[in-house]
């Protein structure tokens, strides 16, 4: 079941669902941990998070890369901040149609002008009733999933008045939007007046110390609202622990004691560490460049290529999900020694010439049975030698290596 269709069936509960605000995997999945039933990607904390402040400085990709990762983090439902829309109908389209493919249940999208900002700052503008549902509209129709929600927010309060806002939300519902969000009422009585007045499932916005006053959210279900969510209740509380912890530190010049006061294991677990430690013991723990099934024919006893890099090792990382192995800087001058085989792979070849340890570079690396293919530098220079290498590490390996450039018609002959 997709994470559209989970959200839709937590409405259908009749429960107010509380949706507290994350602009992070961090924040998100301390969310999942606490219990709630959903996540919002709040577009404060996304801005804050990038270092600008709520004034529609964050663009249409970064603010879906960022609900992607979320959505990606967690196994709740994500709603997220689409602020305008990031332009006309058009952008609206484009908007639904990235948001959705990465895996978000939901987003609203606003009638403020561009730039916007925060729905809780001065000084708001917005956008003609008409534009506002010609927008809406082309948004629901760019849905391929139908359980993707579509949530239509105006700030017209704050510009034209409660009753102005009221009309927006209902003919925003009219033209296919799924749940409205008056942003910012400004008194008790105006936030218990928007459930009765708008014709469809409304959204309550909790800010801390912003315009809307301080609802419960026991009382927010009694008023009928369907979903609250608390955008800055993470990002603020952040600020303040953040804060708090480097005061200490300059002051007294230790490590101040955590208020999670984690050891680093049981850090990493509240990330996946559990899950990932058992793909390490599936694909085989520690790193290594030879082939530990080799193929057919392949003594790795004879033919084996080992690091030889003194007091250092060659650092490689385990394989990636598509089998590729893949080298640290610091292995950018590593040293391969390749020793001389026992006898020829075939009647009347030639043995390879390896003596020693060589620099080399790498040509490939790829998964196939850990095959790993590696170019000596040819010391002196020279195409023979590098064509004659390559002739042996077909030998070798018997995988087909690319060939040098020809220096002459001769040569390539």
């Amino acid at each position: 079941m997709g994470a559209a269709r989970r959200l839709r069936e937590l409405l259908s509960r009749g429960e107010l669902i509380a949706a507290p605000g994350a602009y992070d995997c961090i924040t998100a999945r301390t969310v999942e941990r606490a219990g709630f039933a959903a996540v919002y990607m709040t577009g404060a904390g996304t801005a804050a998070a990038l270092g600008y402040p709520d004034y529609g400085l964050v663009t249409l990709s970064e603010m879906a890369e960022n609900a992607g990762r979320l959505a990606a983090a967690v196994g709740i439902p994500v709603i997220a901040d689409a602020d305008t829309g990031y332009g006309n109908e058009l952008n609206a389209v484009r908007t639904v149609r990235e948001y959705e493919q990465r895996g978000v249940a939901g987003i609203h999208i606003e009638d403020q002008g561009f730039p916007k900002k925060c729905g809780h700052l001065e000084e708001k503008a917005v956008i003609p009733l008409e534009d506002y549902a010609a927008k809406i509209r082309a948004a629901a129709n760019a849905r391929r999933d139908p359980d993707f929600l579509l949530i239509a927010r105006t700030d017209a309060r704050a510009v034209l008045g409660l009753d102005e806002a009221v009309r927006r939300a209902n003919a925003a519902l009219e033209a296919g939007a799924d749940m409205a969000f008056v942003e910012a009422p400004q008194t008790p009585e105006e936030v218990a007046a928007i459930p009765r007045l708008v014709r469809g499932p409304c959204l309550l916005n909790l800010v801390w110390r912003g315009k809307t006053p301080d609802v419960s959210l026991d009382e927010a279900q009694a008023l009928g609202y369907k979903l609250a969510i608390l955008p800055a209740v993470l990002f603020t509380a952040v600020v303040g622990v953040c804060d708090a912890m480097l005061e200490e530190l300059r002051r007294t010049g230790r490590h101040p004691v955590p208020a999670a006061d984690l050891t680093p294991a049981q850090a990493f677990a509240r990330f996946g560490a559990e899950e990932w430690d058992a793909l390490r013991e599936r694909r085989g723990a520690g790193s290594r460049l030879v082939p530990d099934r080799p193929r057919a024919g392949i003594q790795p006893a004879d033919h084996s290529v080992q690091p030889v890099l003194g007091s250092r090792a060659a650092l490689v990382e385990p394989l990636d999900s598509h089998g590729h192995i893949r080298f640290l800087p610091e292995a950018a001058d590593l040293r391969l020694q390749a020793p001389r085989p026992a006898r020829p792979f075939r009647k009347g070849a030639s043995q390879p010439r390896h003596r020693g340890s060589h620099p080399v570079r790498v040509l490939r690396i790829q998964r196939d049975d850990f095959a790993l293919v590696v170019q000596r530098a040819i010391l002196n220079g020279g195409g023979d030698g590098a064509e004659r290498f390559r002739r042996d590490a077909r030998q070798l390996r018997k995988l087909e290596v690319p060939r040098a450039t020809p220096r002459s018609s001769s040569a390539a002959r």
